[in-house]
């Protein structure tokens, strides 16, 4: 519950390290009074104090001001999950995500149904029954107060719900054309998106249509992926692009997001900002 905070200084090429800890009000929030915290990500919030959040996927975020002279930290549970019970055994971020959009933080969770293949017989072989994805928000502490702060689970705001029964617009998009299109046991095509394997979902860094992407795939061992972009809010598709996926037999963490095309200048010397996906292949 104690934790060591390493801070490099460019301008004096030093390291600086304090101890700091969650007190032990916030820990007894937690159930069974056990407080637990394992790295996935690392948001900014910024400000004059270097409002950094140190982001548990399954549990929450640990909040701290890390450019003053005594930084302390503040927890943020994450909402209770969709389906309580849900096991997300697999890597966590497969299933939610966390980013700072201007000066909220978001988080968005998906949650997948599984049965067995009725087909076959086969209790080895699972098929998505369905999927849900929501969107919460909750403002982003000011920075330099982390240590004033205090949260609960309950604090989130619920911003949408998607799920795959949902008609999802696909009107008037080319890019659904790309994507599989599953059909039933009679060879009828089923909803968009509701017979395949949904993954990693990942909140757009811009706010226009605030857009999630979602990693899909038809059918386990399929050489194909696509990264689509759901408006939640406005249940349609607004894109779709299609990668390499041979080396995964279901899904594995395969992108990330980042805000460098903000600072890229177009040709007449204008910024242009557009999301951005970096796709690592590593070939053995």
């Amino acid at each position: 519950m104690e934790y060591a905070l390493f801070v490099y200084n460019s301008k004096t090429q030093a390291w600086t390290v304090s101890l700091v800890s969650v007190d032990e009000q916030q820990q007894r929030k937690q159930p069974r009074d056990r407080f637990l915290h394992f790295n996935s990500k690392v948001i900014s919030i910024g400000g004059e104090a270097g409002t950094m959040g140190f982001v548990d996927l399954f549990r929450g975020i640990l909040l701290c001001d890390v450019l003053t002279s005594d930084p302390k930290l503040c927890y943020i549970p994450l909402p209770k999950p969709i389906w309580p019970g849900n096991d997300l055994s697999a890597d966590v971020r497969l299933h939610r995500d966390i980013a700072v959009v201007k000066d909220h933080i978001k988080y968005v969770e998906l949650q997948v149904r599984w049965k067995t293949d009725l087909v076959t017989g086969d209790e080895d072989r699972y098929h998505t029954d369905g999927w849900m994805a929501r969107t919460f928000s909750i403002p982003a502490v000011t920075a330099g107060s982390v240590s004033a702060a205090n949260y609960d689970a309950d604090d989130w705001s619920k911003e949408c719900e998607i799920k795959s029964s949902d008609e999802i617009d696909v009107k008037d998009n080319p890019s659904f054309d790309l994507l599989p299109r599953p059909l039933n046991n009679e060879g009828r095509a089923l909803p968009p998106f509701k017979s395949v394997i949904v993954c990693q979902p990942t909140l757009s860094l811009g706010d226009h249509e605030n857009p999630v992407y979602f990693m899909v795939k038809d059918v386990p061992g399929d050489d194909k992926g696509w990264v689509i972009s759901i408006s939640i809010k406005g249940k349609k598709l607004l894109g779709a692009a299609e990668f390499a996926a041979e080396r995964t037999d279901v899904a594995t963490f395969a992108y990330v997001h980042s805000k460098i095309s903000k600072y890229l200048s177009g040709a007449a010397g204008t910024q242009q900002c557009f999301p951005m996906m970096i796709y690592l292949y590593v070939k053995c």
